[in-house]
């Protein structure tokens, strides 16, 4: 679904020529009759255990049994599914660089825009980027946040989609989802106990009632920010 509505997003060429190559043979994006489900026979519960996501050293993203993976470029493809079905959706990006938030910001953005990889998704789902003339509206479109032009409410403290580091003045916004990415690296391993603090007493009250958070990293040394919050 995520394919026939925002369409495969590859920045490399070679991944992207592996998955039309994968979606071809079952017939397009869109098309399902090349997949065979399983009938699920039973939900056991088990004990928490601890896991690890696979890692590489060259790139955010690998193939897996050669189908295209990167915890970031998924996100990337739900907010923009969120954001193409529910205007009012809004998403908080946490993140320890800003070069890191920007670099996601941007890309979702340019996935909006009409001469961006995603044209399709542009004329279905658009507009999302301000627009001129009688159509225009205040709308904000920077590089740390922004709001879709079909935005029904627009609070200038909770945008579409915004960005947060630690320190940062969140009294007051609210969001549906937090997104905890890469907030800790080995620069910041001693800051450990106060970033858990922050987080568990600013960050985690953000998300509305129903709204979720969601935490991605690698691990970098024992007693880190992402064994403190399994705790």
């Amino acid at each position: 679904r995520f394919c026939s509505i925002v369409g495969p997003h590859v920045r490399h060429s070679k991944k992207a020529a592996r998955l039309a190559d994968w979606l071809a043979k079952f017939g397009g994006a869109s098309d399902l009759e090349g997949f065979s489900p399983d009938q699920v026979v039973a939900v056991e519960p088990l004990d928490d255990e601890e896991c690890r996501c696979l890692s590489v050293d060259t790139d955010r993203s690998f193939l897996a049994d050669g189908v295209v993976v990167s915890n970031t470029t998924l996100l990337e493809d739900w907010i923009c599914f969120q954001l193409a079905t529910n205007p009012n959706y809004r998403v908080i990006y946490a993140s320890e660089k800003r070069t890191h938030w920007r670099k996601v910001i941007k890309r979702i953005k340019n996935r909006m825009t009409p001469g961006g990889p995603a044209p399709a998704y542009v004329e279905r789902f658009g507009p999302f980027e301000p627009q001129t003339g009688e159509d225009a509206h205040l709308q904000p479109w920077a590089q740390d946040y922004f709001d879709v032009y079909r935005r029904a409410e627009h609070d200038e403290r909770d945008f579409s989609m915004s960005a947060l580091g630690f320190g940062s003045a969140v009294a007051g916004t609210r969001c549906d989802l937090l997104v905890a990415d890469d907030v800790q690296s080995l620069k910041s391993l001693g800051q450990t106990e106060k970033m858990v603090e922050e987080f568990r007493q600013d960050w985690l009250s953000r998300p509305a009632e129903e709204g979720r958070t969601v935490i991605l990293g690698t691990r970098v040394g024992e007693r880190d920010f992402y064994e403190k919050v399994m705790e």
